[in-house]
């Protein structure tokens, strides 16, 4: 009331405090659409994701792929992927795409990598200064903030352990918990998918040069059968002609 003085009675109160509850309602209604929409359109990006890295065959193109997707669907700064052998407990090698692109060296396998490789467990780093044992002095080095570790495991055997690291301070939400962990399952049945392949076409090569090679020792077989074949009828056909008083060539013969 801009003209007079107006007191507000208790009805008044009432009804703005249900119009305060209902723009409170509204409100929080509008933030879980928002969010709901930005997790749909994640999962969609993370669908395409892994129809694409499954897709391949090629383990080199596989890792390549699973690196460079960590970056993107997580706002990665860069990743580190590291194959691993669960029977030996060891790491094979690794690949790394982002910001820094050096050849990383193998982690240890008795280190922080490997230990997660065994347990199966993630790992979320989100200030690298607060966390005790975590700053290792590769992290160090490249000034690393935050970063999440996730071994990638099919069935109860994991293939391999991926970093994904940011250059600044970096809060892990719900849905980037949620994204790496589907993520991480995509890429273990893509490496074994992959891996299966590779041993399937080495097994065939090998059984082609086997057979290339039994075919070979066939023909040979059969070319020293024809040289016996055409060496005995004159090896008898030359004792008939030869002096048989000579015991040497008698012998030999």
């Amino acid at each position: 009331h801009e003209k007079r003085e107006y007191i507000y009675n208790s009805d008044d109160q009432e009804v703005l405090q249900g119009m305060a509850n209902l723009t409170a309602v509204a409100l929080d209604n509008a933030r879980l659409l928002a969010q709901q929409k930005r997790w749909s359109q994640r999962l969609s990006g993370l669908q395409e994701i892994g129809t694409q890295i499954t897709s391949q065959l090629a383990l080199d193109e596989v890792l390549v792929s699973v690196v460079e997707n960590a970056n993107s669907s997580i706002g990665a700064d860069f990743s580190t992927l590291f194959l691993y052998d669960a029977d030996r407990e060891e790491f094979l090698s690794g690949v790394r795409r982002g910001e820094v692109m050096e050849t990383p060296a193998l982690p240890s396998s008795s280190g922080f990598a490997a230990q997660v490789a065994r347990e199966h467990e993630f790992v979320f780093i989100e200030d690298v200064e607060v966390q005790n044992g975590v700053k290792t002095s590769f992290i160090e080095a490249k000034d690393i903030k935050s970063y999440v570790v996730a071994p990638l495991v099919i069935g109860a055997k994991t293939v391999g352990v991926i970093f994904a690291n940011y250059f600044n301070r970096h809060i892990f939400s719900q849905e980037d918990r949620a994204v790496m962990r589907l993520l991480a399952n995509q890429a273990a049945v893509a490496i074994h998918n992959a891996d299966l392949y590779q041993k399937a076409r080495e097994e065939a090569i090998a059984a082609k040069q086997l057979g290339t090679l039994g075919t070979a020792m066939a023909v040979l077989r059969h070319r020293i059968n024809n040289t016996f074949n055409i060496i005995a009828p004159n090896v008898t056909r030359l004792r008939k002609r030869v002096n048989t008083e000579d015991q040497e060539t008698t012998d030999i013969l």
